[in-house]
């Protein structure tokens, strides 16, 4: 009955938006993608990518078994969330949100330090290497200057020092945390800086993923603190569409950074197609080649057995990494044979070899699909601390997006890659979660709505909406 609603409560309560789910960005575009992969005909392949088509109907069935357990997996994080929400309540009293905040502020500065710090080092080390008459051959479409940038970064690589760039992502979304709750004053030149250099590694550098890591999980953070936001408001209406802008988004920052990548270097001349018709049916290859390249590895190699790619971020852990890994029968040899057999089989352009059967590799199938559902019910269940506004929610789950949006083209969650923000966004929610706990409640203008156990936002500071 509309009459029993409380009128006091959050407007935005128990708003949402549905494409925050993970079984919309995992299960859904596995599905479509796959169908696309196993239709497109033969010489599609070799004509767009130049590869061949290696995507059979086997290979179909089984992404969409992992459709299907990723999906199985979201429905028994629904259940387990249902079953246990009711028994996640502390006494009514807003709570002293100041204390945790203070040592958030710390973590972002000194991280915001380090991430720059290193940016500088790896920078400094490229441009010495040719100085910034490569970079503005690019601009001017030199003819292979993207590849000369390229091999200049991988060669200035600085093993710790440029794996602390990585720390980006952790500290964007610190500090947009930090902006929201107090004030944008004490953090905007500094999130500012990090956008800036970070724009420089993604077009100069060819690294899209490195701007979209960054912004992404900031943005699907800002969107929990302001509460979904207000019903029929505009604001709302703009965020049920987000993901068709989001995909027009993607296809204009691709199109921006391929052409000083390939199109002005070396396509442009090259093709008959429109720049924007060259861009399109490229992205399409990266997610497309993406599942060929894996059903090619898994055809020749079947399953190892051996987490090479699902404990990435083990093996390259400084200094005992790589020895570990031999210990137990790894070896870094099989990322070498996997080139090798891309550049035989494939295109070496187009490398990726997509999140979904590197694990049939390193688990066979069975492994796979159990890790699958458990990878569902994880997503599933960070997505339900993410709308009450847990920090665990706010901070893992914002970050996970990233990882769950990419599934299909590479295995990010992970990785080496993503390993540094992990870490820095766990240090965080240690840092402020027990001072939370121990804190007494403060008056506050406007009641004092209940708070779940682990909520640090959402329901007991006045600028953040919705419980």
């Amino acid at each position: 009955m509309h009459s029993a609603e409380n009128k006091n409560s959050p407007p935005t309560a128990s708003a949402s938006l549905w494409w925050l789910h993970p079984f919309w960005l995992v299960a859904v575009p596995l599905v479509v993608i796959s169908l696309v992969a196993y239709l497109l005909p033969e010489p599609d392949y070799r004509q767009s990518w130049r590869t061949p088509k290696a995507f059979s109907a086997s290979d179909l069935m089984l992404c969409l078994a992992v459709a299907a357990a990723f999906s199985a997996g979201c429905v028994l994080a629904s259940w387990i969330d249902a079953v246990f929400s009711n028994h996640r309540r502390l006494a009514a009293g807003p709570r002293d949100l100041g204390v945790g905040r203070r040592e958030l502020k710390i973590l972002f500065d000194v991280a915001f330090v380090v991430v720059i710090a290193s940016y500088a080092i790896w920078f400094g080390s490229i441009l010495r290497q040719g100085g910034i008459g490569m970079v503005m051959s690019m601009l001017t479409g030199g003819h292979g200057a993207s590849d000369i940038l390229k091999w200049s970064a991988k060669e200035s690589i600085i093993t710790g020092v440029t794996t602390c760039t990585q720390f980006g992502m952790g500290t964007a979304l610190l500090g947009t945390y930090i902006g929201f709750t107090e004030g944008w004053r004490k953090v905007r030149m500094r999130l500012v800086l990090l956008l800036a250099v970070t724009t420089v590694r993604a077009v100069f550098l060819s690294e899209r993923l490195s701007l979209i890591e960054v912004v992404i999980p900031a943005a699907i953070l800002m969107i929990r603190l302001i509460g979904f936001g207000r019903p029929r408001s505009a604001l709302r209406r703009c965020l049920l569409i987000a993901p068709f802008v989001g995909i027009a988004g993607l296809y204009a920052l691709f199109t921006f950074t391929e052409y000083f990548r390939s199109w002005s270097t070396f396509y442009g001349a090259r093709s008959d197609q429109s720049l924007l018709s060259f861009s399109l049916l490229r992205l399409l290859g990266y997610y497309v080649t993406a599942l060929n390249n894996g059903a090619i590895e898994w055809h020749e190699h079947g399953a190892l057995y051996f987490p090479q790619s699902t404990l990435d971020w083990l093996w390259r852990f400084p200094m005992v990494g790589g020895t570990l890994e031999e210990a137990l029968g790894g070896t870094h040899a099989f990322s070498e044979g996997r080139d090798a057999l891309l550049m035989a089989e494939g295109n070496p352009e187009l490398n990726n070899t997509s999140g979904i059967f590197v694990v049939f590799t390193d688990l066979g199938v069975s492994g796979a699909l159990l890790y699958f559902a458990c990878y569902g019910c994880v997503a599933g269940l960070l997505y339900g601390s993410y709308r009450r506004g847990s920090i665990v929610g706010l901070f893992l789950y914002s970050f996970l997006f990233t990882g769950l949006t990419e599934q299909v083209r590479i295995f990010y969650t992970s990785s080496g890659r993503a390993f540094p923000t992990w870490v820095l966004l766990l240090l965080g929610i240690l840092l402020s979660r027990p001072r939370l706990r121990r804190s007494t409640p403060i008056p506050v203008r406007g009641g004092s709505p209940r708070a779940g156990r682990d909520c640090i936002a959402v329901g007991t500071h006045p600028r953040i909406k919705g419980a």
